[in-house]
């Protein structure tokens, strides 16, 4: 095992046999010519990779992918079938909620329970088990059996002792989306704590954007095997991009609306001006041909450009607050189409989502489009009061409704832009514009 590394995984397998009939379990066993009356089902299948320490490893895929059995096979609760784990410092582990907790013995019980699962001494856990009470805050109930407790107790009470422990690996499986949003809040502030004091971690969760956040490389499973390991945003956006175009399959074959070939004339409501003639393309900034395109459905269409503009029609990149600009989407397509929305979304360079907007909310009714060709699309929008730093910007063009649609295409991080507030102290990510009145409340203090 290298020196750099945390855990190291090789050739992982876990095989289940299963039967179709629970007598053929025993005639299996008992069988005097070896006969087989079960069938092989591979949880995982040949899994290899490394954490580095001080590494933050995500881990995404389906239910049923493996990760649940991964995780396990890590911390020694399943065997696996072949293959080798190496793991090197003290982990705390979140799997499962009350995992490690005796239901009859009461929470304070169960904290002392767990230090000595970690191997931490009496006197050492007794120094620790106020910050433990205080951060999970389940009242008088920390002193009552934990079979008493709901979910949510469970999950503030697992979250703050294996968070409190001091390991050296934290394993996390979907903990986090357990409990109230304030609980949630916290525990991704002990997180990020954690992270900074060089804590390897394995985090598994369905929150794309919680894993684009917090993880440096990412692990995607697929029936049990690694279907992709790399970097953060590049293995989010790929698992995206294919969780997308199932979803848009199966609405495309249910509700989604199809085109209309027949339809050769403007519909007389939202339709989409087009310019002259496809050499009007000339007239908007190029794409940029190294950025990566989702998605694209060549049958229907593709972007040609898109920009940002101030009120003078300007491209720009640097976005003052409380000042107007415009998107403007530049979009080809090959046919006539009904129910066409533009729209875009931004989120810091860290992947988390802080504005986004489309034509489908001043436009219910989508834009129409009559006949093939080249059309430029313009939402225009006021610069919120965000926190100077810099987002990406990500467009889409799509058909159908807001809640069901089928993407044309779709540019991931594909513009940068610098947001500059130059009216006031930065507090958070985003500051409003507010109006303040102050006044006394009784006749003294008029006086």
């Amino acid at each position: 095992m290298r020196e750099e590394n945390a855990i190291e995984i090789t050739g992982l397998t876990k095989v289940y046999k299963v039967f179709q009939r629970p007598a053929d379990r025993v005639r299996e066993v008992l069988s005097p010519f070896r006969r087989r009356y079960s069938t092989d089902f591979y949880a995982l299948h040949d899994v290899s990779f490394s954490v580095r320490r001080g590494e933050t490893l995500g881990i995404i895929g389906k239910n049923g992918a493996g990760k649940s059995t991964l995780l396990k096979i890590i911390t020694g609760v399943l065997t696996p079938t072949a293959g080798r784990v190496d793991v090197r410092g003290r982990i705390a582990s979140l799997l499962e909620l009350g995992a490690g907790f005796n239901p009859e013995m009461t929470g304070i019980e169960n904290i002392y329970l767990n230090g000595d699962i970690m191997g931490i001494g009496k006197q050492e856990m007794a120094a620790r088990v106020p910050k433990i009470v205080d951060f999970a805050d389940i009242g008088s109930f920390i002193e009552r059996p934990v079979k008493t407790y709901s979910s949510g107790m469970f999950a503030r009470l697992a979250f703050a002792v294996n968070a409190f422990v001091e390991p050296e690996i934290l394993i996390v499986d979907e903990a986090l989306s357990v409990g109230d949003v304030f609980f949630q809040n916290k525990c991704f502030h002990k997180f990020e704590e954690l992270r900074r004091s060089n804590v390897t971690i394995l985090f598994v969760s369905h929150d794309i954007n919680a894993v684009r956040k917090y993880c440096q490389r990412v692990l995607w499973l697929e029936e049990g095997r690694v279907c992709r390991e790399g970097e953060s945003q590049a293995v989010c956006d790929d698992y995206f991009q294919v969780e997308l175009q199932q979803m848009n399959a199966v609405t495309e074959a249910g509700q989604a609306p199809a085109p209309r070939e027949e339809e050769q004339e403007p519909a007389p409501r939202g339709e989409v001006p087009a310019p002259e003639a496809p050499a009007a393309e000339g007239k908007f900034p190029p794409l940029d041909a190294t950025k990566k395109r989702l998605w694209n459905r060549p049958e229907e269409g593709k972007f040609r450009s898109f920009f940002l503009a101030g009120e003078d029609g300007v491209p720009c990149t640097v976005l003052r607050t409380g000042r107007k600009y415009a998107a403007h989407f530049v979009v080809e397509f090959y046919r006539p189409l009904d129910q066409i929305i533009f729209g875009l979304m931004m989120e810091t360079v860290d992947g988390v989502n802080v504005l986004g907007f489309n034509s489908f909310v001043e436009r219910p009714q989508g834009f129409s489009i009559p006949r093939a060709g080249l059309y430029h699309c313009a939402i225009e929008f006021t610069m919120p009061h965000l926190l100077t730093n810099p987002y990406l910007i990500s467009p889409a063009v799509a058909r159908g409704t807001q809640r069901e649609n089928i993407n044309i295409e779709w540019l991931p991080s594909y513009l940068r832009v610098q947001v500059e507030n130059r009216e006031g102290a930065d507090i958070a990510l985003f500051n409003p514009k507010v109006r303040s009145t102050c006044f006394a409340c009784d006749e003294a203090a008029r006086g």
